[in-house]
């Protein structure tokens, strides 16, 4: 599973992978860490969440994913990002973490 709010990284990352689907979700009802959002993906595809990967930038988008049950991968590729921004992702103990989208490439081969 990929969820994901910036469409150029989305197209990189799926031109170098097949995925069977991707899941968009947005909400601004939901607080974020709350897992709702990672359950209802698998839950319509008919995935465990065990058999689902993350990928996300934000603490409160891994300790969502996680509170779900799922593996997760921290982004840091972002513009956005700086030493502060890592060193809190850092904190959120994502199972892997990756610095740009090749990175990204090869951890998901290595899944694989």
């Amino acid at each position: 599973m990929i969820q994901y709010n910036a469409s150029e990284f989305a197209d990189d990352v799926i031109s170098f992978f097949y995925f069977e689907w991707v899941f968009e979700y947005h909400s601004k009802a939901s607080v974020k860490t709350y897992p709702k959002k990672f359950v209802h993906a698998a839950k319509v595809n008919k995935f465990a969440p065990s058999e689902c990967i993350v990928i996300e930038d934000s603490v409160s988008g891994i300790q969502a994913a996680q509170n779900a049950g799922m593996k997760v991968i921290g982004f840091m590729g972002g513009q956005h990002f700086n030493s502060v921004v890592q060193e809190r992702l850092l904190s959120a103990m994502a199972d892997f973490y990756c610095y740009s989208t090749l990175e990204l490439k090869e951890l998901l081969s290595n899944l694989n």
